[in-house]
């Protein structure tokens, strides 16, 4: 079917051609399930150079079209899927395209058989719910650091990176925020950041008291907040009128701008009273602008009690008095960033806006380029900040390397903010017996239930599948047996085990957002009767 002919696909085709597009995607998302990975190779025309892939979610993105216009819209609506539940927690792309698949296969057969797709959605729709509930009860927070390290192993597959994830977020708790750092070497080191961390740049280089770093510093400081340019020296003069008068003599002054006449001025007397009297000055512009600006300077007034001048609101410099002056025990310029340690501020204040930032995260899409932003400032907040350092030879190794590790970071936080179940694929088994017991309206409701139940076990089956390992059913069968969490299976030394002697666990997030996601794209597709073929549709390289 030409792709430059616009065309209806009318309802006997569209349920089939959905299908073949949704089993053609999870066939090559499903290689990747489990810790002996199949490997999908990807040619590049343009490049004229096969790339082998492992990662399910990036071989989300790199499959941009089917041939066939009908089936390609199954296998988009599949990749979006999988991209979706990749972003919201880094990891179960290829479970989710398992799950989808095996979802819509057993609704495609009670359809099929005469079922009416509408109940048959119901029963999924119920059937879903209920398992979410069981998974829930089975969950258990994370207790060891170990139990991250393999929360990262199993979305990474790299270990000494692993570790190192595991490490730094254990040490520093949910709230934390890392920045990754890229080096032209193989390198990995990690760094933890006392206080909070801004962009922003010292006024002069005349003020660095410390030249082996290239930075200024002060400690036990005065600190003066700024919302807009100081140009004049009468912009400044009360401000060091009033420090000359204080107990607290050095100062961290943050402002958008600080040039011309007033950053003269203010440069010359800082100088003067740091070679006669030892002061410490840092005195700083921010690198962002506009409403930027303004959310750094109030998140620096919550940590260090300082009242922000701000012009627009009629605030003058002229007007300030002590009151108006946070404190910070240690302030610092360094190349592009500022970092503050232990502000005055109240900690009930600080409390507050990190609440307020933590609901407004939670309303934002998965995809919204604004989390980083406020996972940033929810980690300075707190003091919860670290640098994971990373490094390799070429481009595409550390492109390949930077992506793994922001992959594990989603991962392990959705570990630490969710809790723990028992990976492989065993805690959807868990949820079979409850799902068959459940109490149903009718017969087509029942068969939605059971749609779900069945399909429950696919993931299970198809990890045991891509390590070569026969009887699933019987393995699963005694995993079931136990008490829920009891057993998990080993593929590398293909024995039955705990979960803890392996440290084999899923964080609960993923398989809760792998399990919602796939029945609600199932259910998509189950009550999808008319598809509409656009002319020449836009490819999209973002799924």
């Amino acid at each position: 079917m030409s792709r430059s002919i616009p065309a209806v696909l009318p309802c006997p085709q569209t349920r089939p051609a959905l299908k073949a597009g949704f089993d053609q995607m999870a066939r090559l998302l499903a290689a990747t399930l489990g810790p002996r990975r199949g490997v999908v190779f990807h040619y590049e025309s343009r490049k004229r150079e096969i790339e082998p892939l492992t990662d399910a979610a990036t071989i989300a993105r790199r499959v941009v079209a089917l041939p066939d216009r009908a089936e390609d819209v199954g296998a988009m609506l599949l990749r979006s899927l999988a991209w979706r539940v990749h972003q919201r927690v880094g990891d179960g792309c290829a479970t989710t395209a398992v799950l989808a698949q095996a979802v819509l296969e057993q609704g495609y057969r009670m359809v099929a058989a005469g079922a009416n797709p509408m109940r048959v959605q119901a029963g999924l729709h119920r059937a879903a719910r209920w398992a979410v509930e069981c998974l829930r009860g089975m969950t258990r927070p994370v207790a060891t650091q170990n139990e991250l390290n393999a929360i990262a192993f199993t979305a990474t597959g790299e270990p000494e990176l692993s570790l190192a994830l595991g490490e730094m977020l254990y040490r520093l708790g949910p709230q934390a925020y890392l920045f990754i750092e890229e080096y032209l070497a193989a390198y990995l080191e990690k760094e933890y950041i006392e206080g909070g961390v801004w962009k922003a740049q010292t006024i002069s280089p005349h003020l660095v008291n410390d030249p082996l770093n290239r930075r200024s510093f002060a400690r036990n400081c005065n600190v003066v907040l700024f919302n807009g340019n100081l140009t004049q020296p009468e912009d400044v003069l009360p401000l060091i009128r009033l420090l000359a008068q204080s107990e607290r003599k050095n100062l961290l002054l943050v402002a958008q701008k600080i040039e011309g006449q007033a950053g003269s001025a203010l440069v010359a007397t800082c100088v003067q009273n740091r070679e006669r009297f030892g002061l410490q000055f840092v005195l700083a512009n921010l690198i962002r602008a506009g409403e930027n600006a303004l959310r750094d300077l109030q998140d620096l007034a919550v940590l260090t009690g300082a009242k922000v001048f701000d012009p627009q609101a009629g605030d003058s410099l002229g007007a300030i008095q002590p009151a108006d002056m946070g404190q910070a025990d240690y302030a610092e310029v360094q190349e592009d960033r500022l970092r503050v340690a232990g502000g005055a501020g109240q900690a009930q204040f600080v409390q507050a806006q990190i609440q307020a930032l933590q609901t407004y995260l939670e309303g934002l899409p998965f995809d919204d380029e604004r989390r980083g932003e406020v996972e940033m400032r929810i980690g300075r907040l707190a003091g919860r900040m670290g640098i994971l350092k990373i490094g390799a030879n070429t481009h595409n190794e550390r492109e390949v390397l930077r992506q793994q590790a922001e992959k594990g970071l989603r991962a392990v936080r959705a570990a630490q903010q969710s809790g723990l179940l028992p990976g492989g694929g065993t805690a959807y088994l868990h949820c079979i017996a409850p799902l068959e017991a459940m109490e149903v309206s009718d017969d087509e409701e029942r068969m939605g239930v059971l749609a779900l139940a069945r399909a429950l076990r696919r993931p299970f089956e198809q990890l045991l599948s891509n390590a070569g390992i026969e009887h699933p059913a019987r393995l699963a069968h005694e995993i079931v047996q136990a008490a829920p969490g009891g057993l998990v299976f080993d593929v590398e030394e293909k024995e039955l085990c705990t979960a803890e002697e392996i440290g084999l666990y899923d964080p609960a997030l993923a398989l809760i957002a792998a399990l919602e996601t796939a029945v609600s794209g199932a259910q998509m597709a189950l009550s999808t009767e008319v598809m509409v073929l656009k002319k020449n549709p836009r490819v999209s390289y973002e799924p």
